[in-house]
């Protein structure tokens, strides 16, 4: 029995062999089939853009006779934005001012106080969640809203608007009244973000520029 354990012995060092790397257990070699499933799902995951939805994009740009692009904003400059999030039972509204101006209708001369009104047309909880958390994930935290959360107001800077809306802003000047206002030529939001939000400004809307000219020509008479 001796003889034939030391024969093997003595014929595996005369023989020119390699180790055999150790077989892995089975924890450690799931640990990294795993690791290697969850290194290729991450790799594919961080290499899928992100779906913007270009907002408002039917607005025309300003007419080139009214409002000239001079040059590029600042990063550093403080802009207040609004974001006007989407309402919900706007036509059940509507119905009802409807039915409380008609005299055959029951609900005649019943109307809405202002509260109600604002109850009835709040956004959707989850609307108001995924606009906010859209916010603070882009760094803009100093925000105060309306009682029913329509209407947000945030103070920023230009960087952090730009990054959040995925837009470059300009300053644009009224040639006749030579009033400077920051906006931008497009802007875009994640999918599930556009689907909330109706509008944000400033964005690519320009104000009427009949009370700027109306203002300046007060300045000129007072002067």
């Amino acid at each position: 029995h001796c003889h034939h354990h030391c024969s093997r012995h003595e014929a595996a060092r005369d023989r020119d062999l390699r180790p055999i790397p150790p077989v892995p257990t089975m924890p450690t070699y799931c640990s990294h089939l795993l690791a290697a499933i969850f290194g290729v799902f991450t790799s594919v995951t961080l290499a899928r853009p992100e779906v913007r939805i270009f907002h408002e994009s039917d607005v025309q740009g300003p007419p080139s006779w009214q409002w000239k692009q001079i040059g590029r904003a600042k990063a550093e400059e403080p802009l207040e934005i609004i974001v006007a999030v989407k309402q919900t039972d706007k036509h059940l509204l509507e119905e009802m001012v409807l039915a409380t101006s008609d005299p055959e209708s029951m609900a005649y001369g019943e109307h809405l106080t202002l509260e109600q009104v604002n109850e009835l047309i709040a956004p959707a909880p989850d609307s108001v969640s995924v606009v906010m958390s859209h916010l603070e994930s882009n760094n803009i935290t100093d925000c105060e809203s309306t009682s029913n959360h329509d209407f947000i107001k945030c103070l920023t800077t230009v960087t952090h608007a730009e990054n959040l809306l995925s837009a470059k802003y300009f300053y644009y000047k009224h040639l006749k009244s030579n009033v400077t206002v920051l906006r931008t030529p497009h802007y875009s939001l994640p999918h599930d973000v556009s689907a909330s939000v109706d509008f944000i400004s400033p964005t690519v809307r320009f104000p009427s520029p009949q009370p700027y000219i109306r203002h300046s020509r007060r300045s000129m008479i007072t002067r």
